[in-house]
């Protein structure tokens, strides 16, 4: 009897994948720890999320930062995932030729994929070493800031904070934002 084995794809092979056609321009799909797994359809409270909060963090951090919406980030061999919001030096940027490795903030806007936001994703924004990772939890009406990282647990500290608290983040501690921006 022979096993079956689960291939483990790296980010290089699951660019080609791409650029050979192997998946639609509909499928919502990223590349976790070497599996592709596919995304959550996003619903009206996300939508909602996602436009509030890039009208937000492009009007605070344009001047040094590419606010990224959805689009990659190479996080080591394995994983390529596409964070709801991941905040980019312009340089960084502007210097590179494939999706940045780096970020100075990523964020998650979640509702039904708020287990995985929390276990497999933070994991991997950990271990790439991501200083600062906020999860809009839309199910609890919170921002979830996490800071820390850590390869073990994905980040060390957590907080948590409502809608009427402000917030920095750790690349501009002198720029908060009300939190119900975010949603």
């Amino acid at each position: 009897m022979t096993l079956a084995v689960l291939k483990k794809w790296t980010c290089l092979e699951f660019q080609r994948l791409a650029d050979i056609g192997a998946f639609q321009p509909t499928d919502k799909i990223e590349l976790i720890e070497g599996m592709i797994v596919e995304m959550s359809p996003q619903n009206y409270p996300h939508g909602l999320a996602i436009t509030r909060a890039t009208s937000l963090l492009v009007r605070l951090f344009d001047k040094t930062h590419y606010v990224r919406v959805q689009l990659p980030l190479n996080v080591g061999l394995t994983s390529q995932p596409e964070p709801d919001f991941a905040l980019v030096r312009r340089e960084i940027m502007d210097a590179g030729s494939t999706h940045p490795d780096r970020a100075d903030l990523v964020i998650e806007v979640s509702e039904s994929a708020l287990s995985f936001d929390r276990g497999e994703k933070m994991l991997v924004y950990g271990r790439g070493g991501f200083p600062e990772y906020w999860i809009v939890n839309v199910v609890d009406g919170v921002l979830e800031v996490h800071r820390e990282p850590d390869a073990q647990v994905g980040y060390r500290s957590r907080q948590v904070w409502k809608k009427t608290d402000k917030v920095a983040p750790l690349f501009r501690p002198n720029v908060s934002l009300l939190v119900s921006k975010l949603f």
